[in-house]
């Protein structure tokens, strides 16, 4: 069972996906370590960083936390069958929450001091046991965009930009094109059916890497007694 392969953190029922109480507690850790302004280069892509980006590579996290799980023991919204993890922030750049949702997880599943992993993840230092300095990418499948709130100055600039790439949309149809290209929760019907297998097929990938950070941070901590 390739959830098995994870340390036992996630847990397969006929249920549905549910996080083991030390598991929640570790994922809470690992998630609240992003919280705040950071420097997030390291968590796009090195084409993106210098073309797009550039210097424009701090962003604000204001909510990364657990949701849902299925049931009471571990899971803080009963009814939701599978674990959610749901990040609030000021703007993201391609490809950072996948990079976030990665390092948060092979942080929980290798039992690494949270707070120190994901800050050495920000400050460009390898992961215990890392063979490059690349972070992995979570599966896309199943990430989806929940709500979008716009300061004023930012909806007008919004509704001009629509309007004039696509014939005078207002606010209302503007968002729901966001939506659109965001794969939005209310509109995504098969993030489920597509992002399962996609996350099986990446399971093992994410097991290996978190071995090996286990593993190493083990060996140093020999090697610091001896």
């Amino acid at each position: 069972d390739k959830f098995r392969q994870c340390g036992g953190w996630l847990i397969k029922a006929a249920w549905g996906y549910r996080l083991t109480p030390a598991a929640r507690k570790a994922a809470d850790e690992a998630l609240a370590a992003f919280s705040g302004c950071h420097d997030f280069s390291r968590f796009t892509e090195k084409e993106k960083l210098e073309t797009e980006y550039r210097d424009r590579t701090r962003r604000t996290v204001k909510h990364f936390e657990v949701y849902g799980g299925g049931g009471g023991d571990g899971g803080s919204g009963g009814g939701i069958e599978m674990v959610q993890l749901r990040v609030t922030g000021s703007s993201f750049m391609y490809h950072q929450i996948r990079k976030m949702v990665f390092v948060a997880l092979a942080t929980i599943l290798s039992r690494l001091d949270p707070m120190e992993t994901v800050h050495a993840s920000l400050s460009g230092r390898k992961l215990p046991g890392a063979t490059g300095s690349e972070l992995l990418l979570a599966p896309g499948e199943l990430l989806l965009l929940r709500e979008i709130h716009l300061s004023d100055d930012a909806a007008v600039c919004l509704e001009e930009a629509t309007a004039s790439a696509y014939g005078g949309e207002d606010r209302a149809d503007a968002l729901n094109r966001l939506r659109l290209e965001f794969k939005s929760e209310r509109i995504y019907r098969k993030a489920k059916e597509v992002g399962l297998p996609a996350l099986e097929r990446w399971l093992p990938d994410l097991a290996f890497v978190a071995r090996n950070m286990a593993n190493a941070a083990a060996r140093l901590q020999h090697t610091r007694r001896v």
